[in-house]
């Protein structure tokens, strides 16, 4: 649901007052927990007992979640009163601490049977178990938890080893079985494709019900009741090999629909039919009053902390943009200057003999969501403007890293520029960083991975800091994110060179919070910290290749006629 605590327009974003008075609207935890009461109670009149259940990803995606954190996650959980849920990727985005503290908070049941809980005794809690027994109307039935193996990569999961999940949810629904619960529920955070292999493979199970991939199922797929388009049915049902039916099913993301699926059981457990949609929780659902109380208060605080001037900005505050050829960008040169200011005073306050024990930062472009323009009277930088540049709060780290390790890197960060831009798509540089304490020249006439003229490094052990080339045999302290440090999904592969970090107790979002505050007024300038030569200055537009001087020549023709 990522943090969509309060309604939503068609696309997940918050919904303007235009919006609401058009009625133009959907979800929002008042509108999901009247729909699931008004379910339950249509269920009850027909004698059917009812389950609801959650597949994760409560954490991140709003200015709530980054403001608020845990905080008001934990009463607005508790407050659609799931039976069960299974953890999200996100749920470690702040780590493993800032998750128990959550999972110590809530009364909502949660599992997850393919943690290695040895590996991270913290998540040893009585609100953590591998599956959970809910009784129905007097039928037992057991619901087994999962999470993506992914994590490790895309989240701060700490030292928690994370399972392949099927051995593990057959493992757990065998035991279950022995035990005498015949219908057994697997929920959980692995996407659609996998929940597919899933109910194929693992025999004990009665359904799937699963999240991470964002997938709408709805039955029929055409015309879809929204902008999304539904790529399967609602259910999709797997024929496993002993012709046991196993239905499978997602309901996209954002609270925007509410999953509905009536299953009808045998006395072996297994399912006979199974039928149903998502609910669109557009306007025509009306809101718990209770649940948009507690909202409602929550939006409050937030409109008094978004509101408040962190500082001021003379210039327009603009990420890269490649179709103007500049890799260098105003904002990024901020941010990265702000994490290396940060690390300063922190070895100040440790009495270290040098200037900085971390004097590279290092920050992807893919990480700055927005641009902050200097339109406000005096140029006003509120805590709304800094959260859509970076709303993700990301921890920061020093990690040491070799000099070759760095340059390699970075020629990974240009190596698939050709490729892109020959393919017609817009972000030619995918991976590119932003970075302070370096200069470097890039050389587009050389092959990826071989396009580093020269390096030039700021050091730190040293009276006056100045740049000097970059040794390849030395260990350097450099300050990343956790999307470097523990390898995301786009950095995954560089988490095993990297030979330490120490976490620095502050985030990205705070850094720069601190900085701008600090420094009052804000003024990056383009400064040269990247020097490009050697690139052709054509781009491709809807696949065909096409010059600069061609399109100056084109223009002028089409004035004069």
């Amino acid at each position: 649901m990522h943090s969509r605590f309060d309604e939503i327009n068609k696309y997940g974003d918050p919904c303007s007052r235009k919006q609401i008075k058009e009625n133009k609207c959907y979800g929002g935890f008042a509108r999901m927990k009247q729909a699931a009461k008004d379910a339950a109670k249509s269920a009850l009149k027909q004698n059917i007992s009812t389950v609801f259940i959650n597949a994760g990803d409560t954490f991140q995606g709003t200015s709530y979640y980054s403001v608020f954190k845990r905080k008001i996650v934990a009463p607005l959980i508790d407050s659609l009163q799931l039976d069960v849920m299974s953890l999200g990727t996100h749920e470690f985005d702040d780590g493993i601490d800032n998750l128990v503290e959550y999972l110590n908070q809530i009364k909502t049941p949660v599992v997850a049977c393919n943690f290695n809980i040895s590996t991270e005794k913290r998540l040893n809690l009585t609100n953590l178990t591998p599956s959970r027994i809910v009784n129905a109307s007097g039928e037992m039935i057991g619901i087994i938890g999962y999470l993506t193996p992914d994590t490790t990569i895309k989240s701060r999961t700490e030292n928690l080893e994370i399972f392949d999940e099927i051995p593990n949810i057959r493992a757990e629904a065998k035991r279950l079985k022995s035990n005498g619960i015949k219908i057994i529920i697997a929920l959980g955070h692995s996407g659609f494709n996998f929940d597919r292999k899933l109910a194929a493979q693992v025999n004990e199970i009665s359904m799937v019900v699963g999240g991470y991939s964002h997938t709408l199922q709805y039955t029929p797929k055409e015309p879809s009741p929204s902008n999304e388009k539904a790529t399967e049915k609602y259910p999709y049902v797997v024929v496993q090999k002993s012709g046991k039916k196993v239905p499978v099913v997602q309901a996209y993301a954002y609270t925007k629909y509410l999953g509905k699926l009536m299953v009808t059981f045998d006395d072996a457990g297994n399912v006979i039919s199974a039928k149903g949609n998502p609910i669109q929780l557009d306007y025509m659902i009306k809101k718990d009053a209770d649940v948009e109380k507690l909202v409602a208060s929550w939006s409050t605080l937030l409109q008094n902390e978004l509101n408040t001037v962190i500082g001021y900005t003379r210039v327009l505050l603009k990420k890269t943009d490649y179709s103007e050829r500049e890799f260098e960008s105003n904002i990024g040169n901020m941010i990265t200057d702000a994490m290396i200011d940060s690390v300063v005073h922190i070895a100040k306050k440790k009495n270290l003999t040098n200037w900085s024990n971390a004097p590279i930062a290092v920050y992807p472009n893919s990480e700055i969501k927005s641009v902050i323009k200097n339109t406000k009277p005096e140029g006003a930088i509120t805590l709304a403007d800094l959260l859509k540049v970076l709303p993700s709060n990301n921890q920061l780290f020093t990690s040491r890293i070799s000099g070759s390790t760095l340059k390699f890197f970075l020629e990974f960060s240009v190596s698939e520029y050709e490729t892109r831009r020959n393919n017609s798509l817009y972000n030619f540089l995918p991976y590119f960083v932003n970075f302070s304490g370096l200069k470097i020249n890039f050389n587009f006439t050389e092959e990826p991975y071989n396009r580093i003229n020269s390096i030039m490094m700021v050091c730190d052990q040293c009276s006056i800091p100045k740049y000097e080339a970059i040794d390849e045999d030395k260990i350097y302290n450099v300050i990343t994110g956790f999307f470097i440090k523990d390898g995301d999904d786009t950095f995954y592969k560089y988490k095993n060179y990297i030979s330490s970090s120490e976490k620095l107790g502050i985030t990205d979002t705070e850094c720069v919070f601190s900085y701008i505050k600090k420094m009052k007024i804000v003024y990056p300038i383009l400064e040269g910290r990247i020097q490009i030569s050697g690139m052709d200055k054509s781009f491709s537009v809807g696949g065909v290749h096409i010059s600069c001087t061609l399109l100056f020549i084109c223009s002028f023709i089409s004035y004069f006629k």
